[in-house]
Parts: structure tokens; sequence; C-alpha cells
């Protein structure tokens, strides 16, 4: 017998081209046409409010728009975790304590934590996406400091 050589049909192709995407934090594609287009307004916004003009203020500009789409991602996996956590809590307390559910459905949602292990995950990406964003803001800052400077001096050298 042969050995699998994985889907031919270009469906199943990309289905097993997500297998390994556990969190999407690092998917090289966007996940949906939203994130995609949301991206494109933030760069747009990003670079009407930089006006970069330089291919490394252009590199800093994405840099920046990408930690942003990344932490929204996040937020939206961090949602989706409590939103998961809270429907499980729920469902336990209606098939094991129906008695009481009506009256703990409040208690149960506001109490209901997604596993420590997930979330201390998302923590630990966020700060890393908060480091890279605030860094990059500063190169950005700088650069355009720089390049304000070397404008205002610039008139000062053609006169002498």
């Amino acid at each position: 017998m042969a050995g699998k050589t994985g889907p031919t049909s270009e469906a199943g192709k990309a289905t097993s081209s997500r297998n390994a995407t556990k969190h999407g934090l690092r998917a090289s594609k966007w996940l949906s046409p939203k994130e995609k287009a949301d991206f494109e307004a933030l760069v747009t916004d990003l670079e009407a409010e930089y006006q970069p003009s330089t291919a490394t203020q252009r590199i800093l500009v994405e840099r920046i728009a990408t930690c942003v789409g990344k932490l929204r991602r996040l937020q939206g996996i961090e949602d989706a975790l409590f939103v998961k956590a809270r429907a499980h809590d729920a469902d336990w307390e209606y098939r094991f304590h129906p008695e009481n559910a009506a009256h703990n459905i409040d208690r149960i949602e506001a109490a209901a934590m997604p596993p420590s292990p997930q979330l201390d995950t998302l923590v630990r990406y966020q700060t890393t996406l908060d480091r890279q964003l605030s860094k990059a803001i500063g190169e950005l800052m700088v650069l355009k400091d720089r390049e304000k400077n070397a404008a205002l001096l610039l008139p000062q050298a053609h006169e002498k």
C-alpha cells in the first residue's frame, strides 16, 4: 500500500493548510475578509496620520498596523474563550443543578473563567505585541522628528 499523499481537491488543500493553526496570532494569511479590510483601513489611517516619506517610515507604519491587527485578533480570541467558558459553566449548572440554575445564572456567567494556561499565553502575546507597538511608534516618531529638524536646518544651510 502506497503512502497517503494528502488531499487532492482544492477545498481539501485549503482545509489542510490550516491544520496547524492553534490561535491565529502568527497566521501569515488573514483569517477573514473583514480583518483584511480593517487592516487596510488602519494602514490608510496611519499613513494619513504619520505621512511616511521614506521606505523605513513606511515599514514602521506597516509594523504598527500589524501589531494593532494582532492585538485586535487577540482580543477576539480572549472574548471567545470567555464566551465558551460561560456557556460551559451554565450548561454544567443546568445539567447537574437545574433547581438552582435560573437563580445563579448571573453569578455563573460572571465567575466563568477560561483555563489559566490559555489566558497566560494570551497575556504573554499581548505583552510582546504592546512592546513591539510602543517600539515601532517610538522609532517612527524619532525618524519624523529628525526629518522635521533637518527640514528646519536646510534653509539655514543655503543662506550661508
